[in-house]
Formats: structure tokens, C-alpha cells, sequence
């Protein structure tokens, strides 16, 4: 069993959103060169939408580790921590892998509640990375086996 594997954000999706807000804007700008107002609402939203996008390209900024004890999920270089034993679910909701903490290991952490309220998931790992879903959430699911195993093996006799 791997120790430990980190994933990086993949750059690729990370243009390709550049792109659509680049579209956008453009969109935006025919719209207003064409005497509709709208278009600077258009011009104003999706022109600060190219900033998140332009922090994601930067080195360490995203990224996702898995290890033995847990995973560590960091954006826009904020990491937070979370521990297999504190996991009690892991799916696929609407395209990503979303999981669930027990009770009494829900916190403070960014967004929680708000994602539990829409989702009803304590947290999300966004699309981000290169790998599908479906392969994301087999990984996890092998490395918290394996920490499960571990834990409930009994001890060698000498």
C-alpha cells in the first residue's frame, strides 16, 4: 500500500475556465456595444471571476494528499485536515466526491455548514484534480480500508 500520494490541480480545467470568462466578457462587450446595459453587469461579474481562476494557476495553491491517518484538503492554500476515522461517508454527489463527518468531529472548518445545508455532505473535493471522481473516491476508499485494517488486526505474537 502507498503511504502517501498527493494530487495536484490540474492546469487544464484551470484555462479552460479562463477561457469561458474570457468568452464572457467578450460577450459582454458586444452587448454593450450594441446599447444593452446589461452587458456591464456581465463585463463587471465574469471579469472578477478570471481572478480565482488566476490564484488556482499559482504553484501549491491546490492540491489534495492522502496518507494513512487521513487527507489533508488544501485551496487557494488554505489546508484543512481530516482524519479516516472521523469520515463516516465518502460519494459522488453532482460530479464530485463529497463525505460526511461523525457528529461529534463537526467543527468550525470553512463552509461546512453551509455545504451540509445544500448538500447535506460536511464537505466536497472539487473537480479539480487529475483524476475522474469515480477514481478519487476508490483511492480514498483504499486508504481508509487499509487504516481500518490496520487499526483492527491483532497485534503479531513473538
Amino acid at each position: 500500500m502507498i503511504e502517501k500520494i498527493r494530487l495536484v490541480s490540474s492546469r487544464r480545467r484551470i484555462w479552460l475556465g479562463c477561457v469561458a470568462n474570457s468568452i464572457l466578457v467578450g460577450l459582454g462587450c458586444l452587448m454593450v456595444h450594441s446599447g444593452n446595459k446589461f452587458g456591464w453587469f456581465i463585463i463587471v461579474i465574469f471579469g472578477l471571476g478570471v481572478l480565482g481562476p488566476v490564484i488556482l494557476l499559482r504553484s501549491g495553491a491546490s492540491w489534495l494528499e492522502l496518507d494513512e491517518e487521513g487527507f489533508t484538503l488544501c485551496l487557494s492554500y488554505k489546508p484543512d485536515r481530516y482524519l479516516w476515522g472521523h469520515v463516516t461517508e465518502m460519494a459522488i454527489w453532482h460530479g464530485v466526491v463529497s463525505f460526511k463527518l461523525g457528529s461529534e468531529h463537526r467543527g468550525t472548518r470553512r463552509g461546512e455548514k453551509t455545504a451540509r445545508a445544500i448538500s447535506g455532505y460536511d464537505g466536497s473535493i472539487p473537480n479539480i484534480f487529475s483524476l475522474h471522481p469515480q477514481a478519487l473516491l476508490q483511492l480514498m476508499r483504499e486508504f481508509k480500508q487499509h487504516k481500518t485494517l490496520q487499526t483492527t488486526a491483532a497485534p503479531p505474537t513473538n
